[in-house]
């Protein structure tokens, strides 16, 4: 139906709906064509910002594929552009990218920018942030590290848990979300 339409916007959307759904379903071929089908629309239509977006959501799905220098090289713009409004997520993801690389003093130099402000806030940014920091020390060997790492993102998972409508079904989804942070 957007497609058919006047508002690249909406199209460009739908698109990138359709790419996250893809690749949460981790169909990454088919994430891809999405991503590059709303690159394409946006090189013509939108704004840096939302070409920011998009490459980003496209360096997700290559590195979830394996393609980690192509995810790392797209990253790095995005980050260098300053545009993008989640700025930590994309420098877990790029540490996520450097680990998958071998390139773990830059691994170590992202996540420790995405979990530089940590110390004052106790967001789920931060329990990612720090989740990620833990896994770089872990390949690096650094257990001790990785260890108090991931107990301070337990400490603020559990603040933000206190925080949360005491409806059973809110807490059960909260911990479900957060079984990785608590299997690593």
């Amino acid at each position: 139906i957007h497609e058919k339409t006047s508002s690249p916007f909406n199209h460009l959307q739908s698109l990138n709906a359709v790419a996250t759904t893809y690749q949460t379903m981790k169909d990454y071929a088919k994430s891809r064509v999405y991503f590059e089908q709303a690159l394409a629309l946006a090189d013509r239509a939108g704004s840096p910002r939302v070409r920011d977006q998009l490459r980003a959501g496209l360096a997700s799905s290559l590195a979830a594929a394996g393609d980690y220098q192509q995810a790392a090289t797209i990253l790095e713009g995005v980050i260098a552009r300053k545009l993008d409004a989640f700025p930590r997520v994309r420098l877990r993801e790029l540490s996520d990218a450097y680990v998958g690389l071998g390139r773990y003093d830059d691994a170590m130099t992202a996540a420790a920018q995405a979990t530089a402000d940590c110390g004052v806030r106790d967001d789920l940014d931060c329990v990612r942030g720090l989740d990620q920091r833990a896994a770089v020390h872990a390949a690096l060997g650094q257990q001790d590290a990785a260890l108090a790492d991931l107990r301070t993102a337990m400490a603020m998972v559990e603040t933000v848990r206190a925080r949360l409508v005491p409806a059973d079904f809110f807490k059960q989804q909260f911990s479900l979300a957060q079984g990785e942070l608590y299997t690593r």
